[in-house]
């Protein structure tokens, strides 16, 4: 499976699968097995299940009931609506339990049998599950970046890697977008566009700079070069299209993507770090 791009988004995998745990089937299966009933004890059978047990079962079942149902096991979902029902009685038996249990193994095995699944590493799974971490400086000073940092973090996972690089690049072009706005030379098409325009301040005598400029010079003289390298290193990777991105290249590595990122998150927290409040859109 791929990424589709769609304007300055891609669809990523995740909004082609969902979330599964095994434990919470594990657990389902393993809880259905009633000792002594599946060897015929009519005693074990007849036997009523216990308050406490009925508790525990009307909480955890619904839940398990509800990953069922988002993975789409029609089947499965609809004995554990019997097993629901059957712990809600005042006379609920393990024979019944039994019965119902036995079908609730069969179809779980036939309907996951038929069903293909996707593991994540544990780092992987961080990237997906904690897709903002270290992010929330620069997400509470651009919200409008959560949507991409987001994206590039669960495309990282996934081993999107170009796809994620993509959205991580449209977060630093908003950064390029905010201090050229902040200093003015935003320019028609605001985004990489603007480097060229920031470096010349930095070429006026001190003397010669506007108020602003002079305010954010050391800022500037800091973080240009980082700027400058963001989109000169994958020059070789990235077509400019009327100041867009265009992809020449995908073959990134996960050590190289994983690089790109990491540079492009420092950068936009020193941003969100040091531009004033009111400069944020």
């Amino acid at each position: 499976m791929s990424c589709v791009k769609s304007q300055h988004r891609l669809i990523s995998l995740w909004d082609l699968m969902k979330q599964f745990f095994p434990a919470v089937f594990t657990t389902l299966y393993g809880s259905m097995y009633v000792p002594g009933v599946d060897i015929g004890d009519a005693a074990v059978a007849r036997a009523p299940i216990p308050d406490d047990t009925k508790q525990t079962a009307q909480y955890l079942l619904p839940i398990q009931r509800r990953w069922c149902a988002e993975l789409g096991l029609i089947a499965s979902v609809a004995t554990l609506d019997r097993i629901i029902e059957l712990f809600s009685r005042p006379h609920a038996t393990y024979g019944g339990l039994h019965t119902l249990g036995s079908e609730l193994r069969g179809r779980l095995n036939d309907e996951m049998f038929g069903t293909l699944f996707f593991s994540l590493t544990a780092p992987d799974a961080y990237y997906f599950t904690a897709p903002t971490q270290d992010w929330e400086q620069v997400i509470k000073t651009w919200p409008k970046t959560q949507i991409d940092i987001e994206e590039s973090s669960k495309c990282f996972a996934f081993g999107r890697y170009a796809a994620s690089v993509f959205h991580a690049l449209l977060v630093a072009e908003l950064g390029v977008i905010e201090i050229a706005k902040l200093l003015g030379v935003a320019g028609d098409k605001p985004g990489w566009g603007a480097l060229d325009r920031l470096e010349r301040i930095l070429t006026k005598p001190y003397k010669e700079r506007l108020p602003i400029e002079q305010t954010h010079s050391e800022l500037l003289k800091q973080i240009l070069p980082l700027m400058l390298a963001m989109k000169d290193s994958w020059r070789h990777k990235i077509s400019h299209v009327e100041n867009r991105l265009e992809w020449l290249d995908s073959d990134f590595s996960p050590q190289l993507a994983e690089e790109i990122t990491k540079a492009i998150r420092g950068f936009m927290r020193r941003l969100a770090t040091e531009l004033a409040p009111g400069s944020a859109t």
